[in-house]
């Protein structure tokens, strides 16, 4: 398999995914991010009927300038407009609208430049802005609106709009819009109806991404007192928030959980800051008590905010499982320094991808494994066809190998690995024999691999059954699709084993079963 290939594999298979990302968020909101995955799919596939080679230049330079780069890019100005950092976000935003301009991106620097006044204290200036940013656009004003409210931290006013002016199926609809909704809830002290709310919208509050999903909990956390939870979302996926943002936000969980000298230190302590926008929050946190939770929650409430501590923990453990920086993972170390020589070597006695050396070496022949060189089924694993072949599997060795010898450990991982990758080569080996050919040839660590990825179903599988835990879920909801996107790799690949790749993962997830057992 040649990179050409590879590249073209790739653009078809993040094109649909592109797709269906952005059709399930809203199909109005994303028009251009489908008209473009669309265009460059069809490109591409169009030239591959006759010059895959041209296929792969063209769609990937399409790729490259129209997807990847914007969405990469989009990220970092909304990860600096989660930081009040309206200036640079401005300035990134109005390089890249003119790579997608489309789904508000063409005026995104102009509400930038709003917020960025307003955060400097000019607030009539922004306001006139925001009055003139897509006026025919009824999800562009009520946004507007809600965003005016929020720079004057002018929640009674905002929460008699909502309730006067902004139905239910609004809200469904627009989950941006949402987030303003549940912040308002929250200061005007109605934390039963911000709560209910995270669970009824929690559909629509799915479709956002995770920081803005993680900022929705974050408020009831922050609303019913949850010190210890707030902290570890700050140390996740809202780390990128600033200093300021986080401390406004630790000392509202303070003054609710009692802590009220410590906390109006620390706004105090905000109170000068530059930020307009956060001075006047500050100003309403100091002139408006909190709702006590203690005293106002009712049953369904407290339930909802114990799902939320108890999936803030659940994260917490998958984190603790994935940080690397402590751990010496030795067996993975081993294994992808064992195929790097295995890689040497072949190419020293001739090459890795001539069939002579990898049958001198032990590549798995099912015939010569008939007839008693069984120490194949082994060796095959640490074989390579090419250092295209060897990069694609040492990678995917180094992400899940990692995560799963943190897991279970790296006796039980080895085992899990080896067992994988043998008991597949023999079954391949059996099944080739009675219906295939005898004398084809296999190497490769994917098998193993695709064991490690059983191995991980199944503990998402158990945490999923046992704990119920939304995490897991979704966790293993995205391996099952990148197992059904690598199977589809296989079948429209001649050269890769489809059937060695299979039985490695039953293997893997039957291996992970037994060990997970308690």
């Amino acid at each position: 398999m040649d990179i050409a290939r590879l590249f073209l594999w790739i653009i078809c298979t993040s094109c649909p995914i592109f797709l269906i990302r952005a059709a399930s968020v809203s199909f109005r909101n994303n028009r251009g991010w489908i008209t473009i995955s669309s265009t460059i799919l069809a490109i591409a596939l169009l030239i591959s009927s006759f010059n895959s080679n041209l296929a792969a230049l063209i769609g990937g330079i399409l790729w490259i300038f129209f997807l990847l780069i914007p969405s990469i890019g989009f990220s970092q100005v909304n990860r600096l407009t989660h930081q009040h950092r309206y200036r640079e976000a401005r300035q990134l935003a109005s390089y890249l609208r003119w790579l997608h301009p489309a789904d508000g991106w063409q005026e995104r620097p102009k509400l930038l430049l709003a917020l960025e006044l307003a955060q400097r204290g000019d607030f009539c200036e922004a306001i006139t802005i925001f009055n003139s940013y897509h006026k025919n656009n009824p999800s562009s004003i009520r946004h507007t609106q809600a965003l005016i409210y929020w720079m004057k931290s002018d929640w009674k006013n905002c929460l008699l709009w909502f309730q006067q002016q902004i139905p239910k199926k609004v809200l469904l609809n627009e989950p941006n819009l949402l987030i303003y909704y549940l912040r308002t809830l929250g200061e005007t002290g109605d934390l039963n109806s911000l709560l209910k709310s995270i669970k009824l919208y929690r559909k629509s509050l799915e479709k956002l991404d995770n920081v803005q999903r993680d900022r929705a909990r974050m408020l009831a956390l922050a609303f019913c007192g949850q010190v210890t939870q707030v902290k570890q979302l700050f140390n996740g996926s809202l780390n990128g928030y600033s200093e300021n943002i986080k401390i406004f936000w630790l000392a509202t969980a303070q003054m609710v959980a009692g802590k009220t000298e410590v906390a109006r230190e620390q706004l105090l302590s905000l109170r000068m800051s530059n930020d307009f926008i956060l001075s006047n929050a500050v100003e309403w946190r100091l002139g408006h008590s909190l709702a006590e939770p203690t005293q106002v929650l009712d049953s369904i409430a407290r339930d909802i905010i114990h799902q939320i501590v108890t999936e803030i923990e659940q994260e917490l453990k998958y984190k603790n499982m994935t940080n690397f920086k402590s751990k010496k993972l030795y067996v993975t170390n081993g294994l992808i320094t064992i195929n790097f020589i295995f890689f040497l070597i072949a190419n020293v006695l001739g090459s890795s991808e001539d069939a002579d050396t990898l049958d001198y070496l032990g590549a798995l022949i099912p015939q010569k494994v008939w007839l008693g060189e069984w120490w194949r089924l082994l060796s095959a694993n640490f074989l390579h066809f090419g250092w295209l072949h060897l990069t694609i599997n040492m990678l995917g060795l180094y992400f899940l190998g990692r995560f799963v010898e943190v897991a279970i450990g790296s006796s039980r991982y080895l085992t899990a690995y080896l067992i994988s990758g043998v008991v597949s080569m023999l079954a391949f080996s059996i099944l080739t024999i009675q219906f295939g050919d005898k004398e084809q040839l296999l190497v490769g660590a994917s098998s193993a691999i695709m064991g490690l990825v059983g191995v991980i179903v199944a503990m998402f599988l158990r945490d999923w059954w046992k704990e119920k835990s939304r995490i897991a879920s979704k966790r293993l909801s995205f391996v099952l699709l990148v197992v059904a996107i690598q199977f589809l790799f296989d079948f429209t690949t001649p050269e890769i084993s489809f059937l060695s790749h299979i039985l490695g993962l039953v293997t893997g997830f039957t291996v992970g079963s037994i060990f997970l057992i308690k």
